[in-house]
Order: C-alpha cells, then structure tokens, then sequence
C-alpha cells in the first residue's frame, strides 16, 4: 500500500465525517450526546478504513499465492497455475494505466490491457519486490515483464 492511496482515502474519511459533524454540532441538544455521537461516527469510519483499505494481504509461499482481506480470500496453487504475467489496467480511454501482475489459471489473460478485474484471478500492484519473490517459486516466464512501455 502507497502512501498517497492511504493519504487520499484518509482525506475521503475526513471530508465524509466533516459536513455530518458540522451539523450534528449545529443541532440543538446536549454537547455530552453530540461528542459521543462524534466518536462514534469517527470509530465506525475507522473500522471501515481499515477493512477496506488496509486489511489486504498478498502471501506468496511455496504453495502458492494467496490473497486475504476483509470480504475476500483466494489462493491458487503453483501447480494450478497456467500463467503470470503483467497486465495493464485502464479502465478510461482517457486515464492513465496501472502496471498490475496477473495469476492465472487460464493461457492468454496477461500480456495484455484489461479493462476490468476477472473474479478467478488474483492481481498484485506491479512492484519489482514482488517479481523476485515469484521468481523464488515460478520457472516459467513472466510474460510482459520485459515490456519497455511503463
């Protein structure tokens, strides 16, 4: 996780508790109830940053690969899968794309511009740490990773 990913989704959780609070303070009734009711509303906006943002967890081991968070957990076995290889991910015409590494258990889904995430695929935020750590457990090639085009 990037700084300024944690940086933008902490100032989206602030502008969000900033106008409810504003008007809580606004409204008529006991300052001890409005503090609480403040806490509150920050403590919950807490969990959610925090499950959604930083509770996702990439292990890759001589298993395989899994992906943890919240809601979701995938693993694929080394031997389950086909293909790893770089995807570019842009779903604008008008944006810029994401460098991401796709494991696959299908031939054919990386190397290539993606417009949306497959559900039976894992993806991981393009970083060379990564690509050596594969490295470690994965003979086969990388497709993609050569590609000059950033």
């Amino acid at each position: 996780m990037n700084n300024k990913t944690i940086i933008s989704f902490g100032l989206y959780l602030f502008l969000i508790s900033f106008i409810p609070i504003v008007i809580l303070f606004l409204i008529e009734i006991s300052v001890v109830i409005k503090i609480i009711i403040s806490f509150l509303w920050l403590f919950m906006l807490s969990f959610y940053f925090y499950f959604t943002i930083l509770d996702k967890r990439i292990i890759i081991g001589s298993e395989g690969i899994a992906f943890c968070s919240y809601k979701v957990k995938k693993m694929l076995k080394w031997t389950n899968i086909k293909e790893i290889g770089v995807v570019e991910y842009a779903p604008f015409p008008v944006a810029h794309s994401a460098r991401f590494i796709c494991f696959s258990k299908d031939l054919g889904s990386t190397g290539r511009r993606i417009l949306k995430f497959e559900e039976n695929y894992i993806y991981v935020k393009y970083q060379e740490a990564i690509i050596t750590e594969i490295l470690r457990y994965w003979d086969n090639e990388i497709i993609g990773l050569n590609d000059s085009d950033n």
